[in-house]
């Protein structure tokens, strides 16, 4: 397959033939064409952009998430929904997909991971055994949300499953996409999003318990009739081809660990796949390609937008492509034991230990941290770098919060199981080595994480001299830097006084995180974190942006994410559930929408910036115990 492929185009990638009857089948599938023209004039001039939509809403939706006791259901959606389902399950498109060149780089990857990974032979299988073993469960997780929905304000458990199928990919485009103006149009764009988890989810070992596809077309119905626009349409399209991608991955998994009872010798040896040929199946796989689609074409996403919602600057800027991914490299983060448990193969890290060992795998949290805060950096003349930052800083927080993946659950099992070797793996650093670990890591140039080969292209930079103060002196002057871009939105000035200012009092903070060896008093660093978004929110004159209580909100919050989240168990007990502190910070966030639309993006950008940093830049971060974790346990396992 050609590697460069244009990944938004289902043609390009070989997965449909143009004026087969398999594209005709697509044809018929189309956002709502009947709506209000005034409702979507209405919504593109509240957005204050002179660019015109291709995703935009057409009818005004009734559910309001976190208020609302029930979704609303559309006769029109909900046949749109299944007529979408019936086109992934139809032969012609399957034997379309199945044919394409990224069913050959399937094949490819399961069996090499197979092989390297799986056999009960290799000691990295072994390894990951035991992992499995001591690893909580995935999945079940709408069981786990019903009883804060029904308390807080779902109308019945019955009710509340939708709404949670509905909420779990809006509140990802809330957090992941801040610019847009209306909250509304992230809601309806999650709840078209549920017609990949339909495929995806109901039966699989990690099911959330939501029910059939009847219940992911209920919470989806509403954002399919209240939607229109060529992007919106296309990523309708897109879900179709999506859904059959899974099915045909699905069907190659399960035939090789079917095959006569045997993992072994149920697929060829496996040619090498290369992390471009990976990712563009990836992309396919995991709705890339209909999620950023929708969120490209809204209005204040289209000027970096062609018609079809393609964000073209990621082919001309290897950071921002980097940056973009970063929402599957999280994903494979905090799924690196469960997808070994449900024998997903599509996880970049384990085809990273597959194909080179653990060596392309340890530091592989620090790369994503610094893909983040380099593309910041980047000076180079294309459009889009403060939103690909912000895409990465919104995926870094929800995947480690959202219950789904029970990220604080998985951190907890593996730190206190009895074994000494699984705990010794997955602990903090030693003092003093902490800061400079994720601020030495730095990027090599290109597109990916790894060479064809499967190399890490991070590295790490020496920095003080030999000297251990001089280079936790240097850290924290690079992550206070770091820290104080994430949250600061550029002005159009040449010298922005509050950044000086957050530098100074992320030192305070960073300088903490370095020196503390006891739980108490690293919880006891949140209010430097609260302070840090204060000033974050300072206009250019120093004076606070006039928000309604959604600002004091957020700050609340940011001492209950530093201490459940990443202190957590090592730290004093905290009274918050992963669910209710998960429902807690996506209800705010949504609140943040019925601010000005600068305000909103001020209070947004500030939020995230702050949160990410402690989770990356502290030298506590929980992604980095995760992967690291399970690279050095394997070596160990040799």
């Amino acid at each position: 397959m050609n590697a460069f492929a244009n990944v938004w185009s289902a043609e390009s990638c070989g997965l449909v033939d143009v004026g087969s009857k398999r594209v005709t089948q697509l044809a018929d599938i189309r956002m709502n064409s009947e709506g209000k023209e005034r409702v979507r004039a209405r919504c593109e001039e509240a957005s204050n952009s002179g660019s015109e939509a291709t995703t935009y809403m057409v009818v005004e939706p009734s559910y309001t998430p976190h208020v609302s006791g029930k979704v609303s259901r559309h006769r029109q959606g909900d046949d749109m929904g299944w007529k979408v389902i019936r086109a992934a399950h139809s032969g012609e498109l399957r034997e379309s997909i199945e044919s394409s060149p990224i069913a050959e780089t399937v094949m490819n990857v399961v069996s090499l991971v197979r092989r390297e990974l799986w056999v009960a032979e290799g000691s990295q299988s072994k390894g990951m055994d035991l992992l499995s073993e001591i690893n909580p469960k995935k999945g079940g997780e709408v069981r786990r949300l019903l009883d804060e929905y029904v308390a807080r304000n779902a109308e019945s458990a019955e009710s509340a499953v939708p709404m949670i199928l509905r909420d779990f990919f809006a509140s990802i485009y809330r957090w992941q996409i801040p610019r847009v103006r209306d909250g509304r149009m992230l809601d309806l764009c999650g709840a078209t999003r549920n017609l990949t988890m339909a495929v995806d989810y109901p039966g699989a070992p990690d099911d959330s318990a939501g029910g059939g596809y009847d219940s992911y077309v209920a919470a989806a119905s509403e954002g399919l009739a209240c939607l229109g626009g060529k992007a919106a349409t296309q990523a309708l399209k897109d879900s179709a081809v999506t859904d059959a991608v899974i099915l045909m991955k699905n069907s190659i998994t399960e035939s090789c660990l079917d095959a006569s009872g045997s993992e072994e010798d149920c697929l060829p040896a496996p040619e090498i796949v290369t992390p471009d040929e990976y990712l563009v199946a990836r992309w396919w796989d995991g709705d890339m390609v209909g999620f950023y689609r929708l969120a490209m074409g809204t209005a204040e996403y289209r000027h970096l937008s062609d018609e079809l919602g393609c964000f073209q600057a990621i082919q001309a800027c290897g950071r921002m492509k980097r940056a973009v991914e970063n929402l599957i490299r999280y994903n494979d983060i905090i799924d690196v034991i469960s997808d070994y448990t449900s024998r997903e193969a599509f996880n970049e890290l384990h085809v990273a230990l597959s194909a080179k060992g653990s060596d392309s795998v340890i530091g592989y949290a620090n790369a994503l941290a610094a893909v983040t805060d380099r593309v910041i950096d980047c000076d180079c003349q294309e459009d889009g770098h403060q939103e690909a930052a912000e895409m990465a800083m919104g995926a870094c927080l929800w995947y480690l919060m959202v219950p789904r993946y029970r990220g604080r659950a998985q951190i907890d099992c593996l730190s206190r199981t009895p074994r000494d070797d699984v705990r010794a793996s997955f602990d903090w650093l030693p003092c003093g080595e902490r800061l400079t670990d994720v601020s030495s890591t730095a990027l090599a140039s290109g597109n990916t994480l790894h060479s064809p080969g499967w190399e890490p292209l991070w590295f790490k930079e020496p920095q003080g001299d030999g000297d251990r103060g001089a280079a936790s002196r240097a850290a924290v002057e690079d992550l206070a830097m770091r820290t104080a871009r994430r949250l600061r939105l550029p002005r159009e000035v040449e010298i922005d006084p509050v950044i000086e200012t957050l530098q100074a009092e992320a030192r305070e903070v960073l300088e903490g995180c370095e020196s503390l060896t006891d739980t108490a008093s690293l919880c006891a660093l949140s209010e430097k974190w609260c302070k840090l978004f204060d000033i974050g929110v300072l206009d250019l004159d120093g004076k606070p942006v006039h928000s309604r209580d959604t600002q004091e909100e957020l700050r609340s919050l940011i001492p209950r994410i530093w201490s459940h989240v990443v202190v957590g168990s090592e730290g004093m007990a905290t009274s918050d559930t992963d669910e209710g502190l998960f429902m807690d910070v996506d209800r705010t966030v949504a609140r943040t929408y019925l601010e000005s639309q600068e305000v909103g993006l001020i209070l947004r950008r500030a939020f995230f910036g702050v949160t990410t940093s402690a989770v990356e830049l502290s030298g506590l971060n929980p992604y980095g115990r995760l992967a690291d974790g399970v690279a050095r346990f394997l070596s160990r396992c040799k």
